[in-house]
């Protein structure tokens, strides 16, 4: 039996091609060497080339899909997703169980992916993911915490060789929490009539020292049904406390209960906003005098949200700036328009003035800090972005921009949140 190096020894086993030229056609015992091989190094793969990453996928013997039988799709998030999503058809080394693909990434990349197995004559499912579930297979090579886990399904984490270590979400699930976790069904006003939906709602642990500012901050944070039930946010913000980097802070997280919930909650609905503000923001406050802690003022209340929750981040900014002094909004869903009808993929295709750039050109300046960010694979929304942020400064609003190398995606919104928190609250401390 040949012996395989492990796969990050000497480079000899980490691309796409090596691989398939390698061992097609390779006995038993040589396949199952390949797999001790990269078990030992962890996926993905690299090589001397900071760029080459490899993906592998263990799955039964079959054949190409260029035959139209079974195949593996690698899903990544704005790398081999919608018009790109040829590019992630994995590539079968003939008479192996071995799957492997490699792409051309930047090593700075912060980004997650899947697996998605297909049968035979089985189509991928189209359309966006379904909310709040994870289909996806993960890589169960790869050392580093998955971003999302349901079972052996959720999503795993490209974190390139140069790309920010994000040190407070490292295996942050492992930490004993030190605060509490509350969880409340409350009802909030919409366009569509009153609605009940979770509220969730950190507070750091009684006695904690808030710095000499006195007031406890608050974070409202729209789908807390990812960032509290999916990321773990306390246990990561408890950690980020403890190296200094943000002062103890309440966190009030709103959640969705649907895809259509969430379009209809967060696309810009005034009252929805209004009755977060209104009604939601009082409940937090009074648990954190309940608890024993200085009520924030507003000052020290932060409202962020990502992709439509950044879009309604941003209209709270306009239309309610007493609520808050520091909006963070991260990928901002540019594409919409109060008629409901356009969608991402209309972005850019129409001339004018996108709406939400049009509502701050027109609208009057308030002193609320507006911090946006976008990802470097995001395309069109980037220069989008871009317009805004020239807008925001022009008329006056106290503004940063900041473009994070990575798609539409959880694995650098997490980033972005504790950098604006350190921006916007670094008083505090």
């Amino acid at each position: 039996m040949n012996t395989i190096p492990p796969a990050r020894r000497d480079g000899a086993w980490t691309d796409e091609r090596s691989i398939a030229s390698a061992l097609s056609q390779a006995g038993p015992g040589e396949t199952e060497e390949f797999w001790r091989s990269v078990a030992e190094s962890g996926t993905p793969l690299r090589g001397r080339d900071p760029r080459s990453t490899t993906f592998v996928w263990r799955g039964p013997h079959a054949r190409d899909r260029s035959d139209g039988s079974t195949a593996v799709h690698l899903s990544m998030n704005r790398v081999t997703d919608k018009h790109r999503y040829e590019n992630g058809y994995m590539r079968h080394v003939p008479g192996t169980d071995i799957w492997v693909r490699t792409l051309d990434l930047d090593p700075d990349l912060s980004v997650s992916y899947g697996f998605t197995p297909l049968g035979p004559g089985e189509s991928p499912r189209p359309g966006p993911p379904r909310f709040d579930a994870y289909d996806r297979f993960l890589d169960p090579f790869n050392p580093t915490p998955p971003l999302v886990r349901s079972g052996d399904k959720g999503l795993s984490l490209l974190h390139g060789p140069q790309a920010s270590p994000q040190p407070e979400w490292c295996d942050h699930s492992r930490r004993p929490l030190a605060g509490q976790v509350r969880r409340e069904a409350r009802r909030l006003t919409a366009r569509d009539g009153d609605r009940t939906r979770p509220h969730w709602l950190y507070l750091p642990p009684s006695g904690t020292t808030t710095g000499r500012s006195g007031p406890l901050p608050l974070l409202t944070i729209f789908d807390a049904e990812t960032w509290f039930g999916r990321l773990d946010l306390p246990r990561a913000l408890e950690a980020a406390v403890q190296t200094g980097r943000l002062p103890p802070l309440a966190v009030l997280g709103i959640a969705n209960e649907s895809t259509a919930d969430r379009i209809a909650s967060l696309g810009a609905n005034s009252d929805f906003l209004g009755s977060v503000v209104g009604s939601s923001v009082p409940w937090a406050v009074s648990s954190i005098v309940a608890a024993g802690f200085v009520p924030p003022g507003r000052a020290e209340r932060v409202i962020a949200g990502q992709s439509l929750g950044g879009l309604s981040a941003l209209v709270c900014a306009l239309e309610f700036p007493r609520a808050c002094a520091h909006v963070l909004s991260h990928s901002p869903s540019m594409w919409w328009t109060p008629d409901g009808t356009s969608k991402p993929k209309d972005l850019g295709s129409v001339p004018e003035e996108d709406w939400i750039v049009r509502r701050f050109s027109e609208g009057a300046v308030h002193d609320v800090s507006v911090s946006l960010a976008v990802g470097s694979l995001e395309g069109p929304s980037i220069s989008h972005v871009h317009a805004l942020d020239r807008v925001v400064r022009q008329r006056g609003w106290a503004a940063s921009s900041r473009m994070y190398p990575g798609g539409h995606d959880f694995a650098w919104w997490r980033e972005a949140l504790f950098d604006g928190l350190e921006a916007a609250l670094g008083e505090a401390r």
